[in-house]
């Protein structure tokens, strides 16, 4: 998200005492690296701001999944209680897990590899005619909003507009630069 969209959005919170809900999901994987700062966490002190982080989609680990809240202290105890009656402890292996993924994730290599392998995929994509205009260049994660070849569109099951409350891109659907099926159509524009 644009700084510029990060301020809007604190003025508005301080206009109307609200509580904001921020996925930053995706914020681990944005592809300039020369700044792993969070601009999402950095909110003002007085404002009640809830960030969620999934740092096993950070690292495209997708086998198993965990997500973190990020919260106020004041809501802290409230939150776990809610979770722990829901959903019970955790048990150890996962517990492991977690500690292992967020590790790697603040390592000084973090995700860089993923990043560029996808950074590499989607010039491969654009540089073979698959991809033929995008909604707006991607800054983060492994998706676009893009329009595709018709070889490619033939025979594909896809998230277009109509999934993200768009109007004007009837021609775009969403794009994982992690598909496996990429590399074979990829060789098959060659």
């Amino acid at each position: 998200m644009h700084e510029r969209q990060l301020e809007r959005i604190a003025r508005w919170q301080r206009r109307t005492g609200s509580f904001v809900l921020v996925d930053g999901t995706f914020q681990y994987v944005r592809w300039d690296r020369s700044s792993r700062e969070e601009p999402t966490s950095r909110p003002e002190q007085d404002l009640t701001t809830f960030r969620i982080v999934c740092p096993t989609k950070s690292l495209a680990v997708h086998g198993k999944r965990f997500a973190c809240l990020l919260l106020p202290p004041a809501f802290r105890e409230p939150v776990r209680y809610a979770c722990a009656n829901t959903a019970g402890a955790t048990g150890t292996a996962k517990e492991h897990f977690v500690l292992r993924i967020t590790d790697v994730l603040d390592s000084d290599e973090s995700n860089d590899l993923l990043v560029r392998h996808i950074r590499t995929q989607r010039a491969r994509l654009i540089s073979r005619g698959i991809i033929r205009s995008e909604a707006a260049p991607p800054e983060a994660g492994y998706y676009t909003f893009a329009r595709l070849d018709e070889a490619s569109m033939r025979d594909a099951i896809v998230m277009d507009q109509r999934f993200f409350g768009l109007d004007g891109f009837e021609t775009h659907v969403r794009v994982n630069f992690l598909h496996p099926g990429w590399s074979g159509n990829a060789a098959a524009h060659a």
